[in-house]
């Protein structure tokens, strides 16, 4: 929610669990996600692109599994009033390179067959 200085989580599409947290909450709940970045500093920064009419913003991330891997997280934040309440809403990627995984027949990329490399 823009402006409640707090950034509640009213929904969340990748992590359920995270609905209702604050984005310092989380950031917090993680040692070593808040040793580089801070819950205020990240909510400031989604506040101000949403302010500047939506814009792209990045910071350090992670993907709250069994290790906790810090990736760059790429999001895109807007904000909307609904009700007189203002809300950012943000849709983001993890700009992480995967390694590339051959396909079950291919030994050497051939342009004369189909199959995925």
């Amino acid at each position: 929610q823009l402006g409640d200085g707090f950034g509640y989580m009213h929904a969340h599409g990748g992590n359920r669990a995270l609905t209702g947290n604050s984005v310092s909450g989380i950031i917090d709940g993680i040692p070593a996600l808040g040793k580089i970045i801070k819950g205020m500093e990240l909510y400031g920064n989604f506040s101000a692109a949403a302010e500047a009419g939506g814009e792209w913003t990045a910071y350090d991330w992670t993907s709250f599994g069994e290790v906790f891997d810090i990736f760059e997280k790429v999001t895109f934040v807007a904000g909307v009033q609904r009700f007189g309440v203002r809300y950012l809403i943000a849709v983001g990627y993890s700009h992480v390179i995967t390694p590339l995984v051959s396909g079950p027949r291919c030994t050497t990329c051939n342009a004369d067959y189909n199959y995925p490399c």
